[in-house]
């Protein structure tokens, strides 16, 4: 929320509750995770370790506290939180009285977190997911989701109508990525929470695996390019060599058919 003075605030009817879900169903998964949240009568997760903001200025400092300067302090940040996209140019120390005549309340843009952190990203780590809401109708959602995906330079983006998604235990959303969408039926925050988190743990997995093939193929073709030079390597050395780059193909082709078959089973 945003201070207007020691009574009043700016906010939205997000509950916060989609955010306090993905923590959940994220520990529960043995993730070590750190919910960072707004003003909200919710209960923290058991196994979570929690730290309380209450404004956008507030939400952004912790965030580069527990992400640090390079953001290697997690692997993956889910930016559930319905931030306030301004605030008041200036907080009132006192109550604002009521007057006769009407007044005007100047505000100024608040900092875009999210696009901060993309830009900040050298790597593909941390997995960014973003949100985007919206009240219109659900051509106009994608593309809105399309335009924050490359804006702010995430993984992907969970749209959601502010109708279906604000203030309720359940929610109905779209995931958007660079190269397709997937619509998902209504289901409670946390099922969503888990289809969010199997997205990245799965699709991060995967990643792993190919990496490994990858390393597998370099190492054969490593081996066998000294095993081929005769004058550098005896015959029982060329032998062992010419051993190991045949492990390394065999290797290779597992990790390989493991990450395919990876991503099979989570689009399932």
């Amino acid at each position: 929320v945003e201070d207007i003075d020691p009574v009043r605030f700016l906010g939205n009817r997000s509950t916060g509750r989609m955010g306090f879900s993905v923590a959940r169903r994220a520990a529960a998964r043995g993730a070590r995770v750190t919910l960072i949240a707004g003003p909200t009568e919710l209960t923290t997760p058991a196994g979570v370790q929690r730290r309380d903001v209450r404004s956008a200025s507030d939400m952004r400092s912790t965030l580069h506290d527990v992400l640090g300067p390079s953001l290697g302090g997690a692997d993956a940040l889910v930016m559930a939180a319905a931030v306030g996209d301004y605030r008041p140019a200036h907080i009132h120390n006192e109550k604002m009285k009521r007057g006769a005549q009407p007044i005007q309340l100047e505000l100024v843009a608040n900092p875009d977190i999210l696009a901060e952190l993309g830009s900040m990203r050298t790597g593909s780590s941390p997995l960014l997911v973003g949100f985007a809401v919206e009240t219109a109708d659900e051509p106009t959602l994608i593309e809105h989701a399309r335009g924050k995906l490359s804006k702010k330079r995430v993984d992907f983006i969970v749209a959601n109508s502010a109708s279906i998604g604000f203030g309720g235990e359940s929610n109905e959303a779209i995931l958007v990525g660079s190269d397709d969408i997937e619509r998902l039926p209504r289901m409670t925050k946390d099922e969503l929470a888990d289809r969010i988190l199997r997205g990245l743990f799965e699709g991060d997995f995967a990643i792993a695996l190919e990496r490994a093939a990858a390393f597998c193929r370099l190492m054969s073709a490593g081996c066998t390019s000294f095993a081929d030079d005769a004058e550098a390597v005896s015959a029982d050395r060329a032998s062992e060599l010419t051993t190991r780059a045949l492990r390394f193909h065999s290797l290779s082709t597992e990790f390989g058919g493991c990450a395919s078959l990876w991503r099979r089973e989570s689009l399932d």
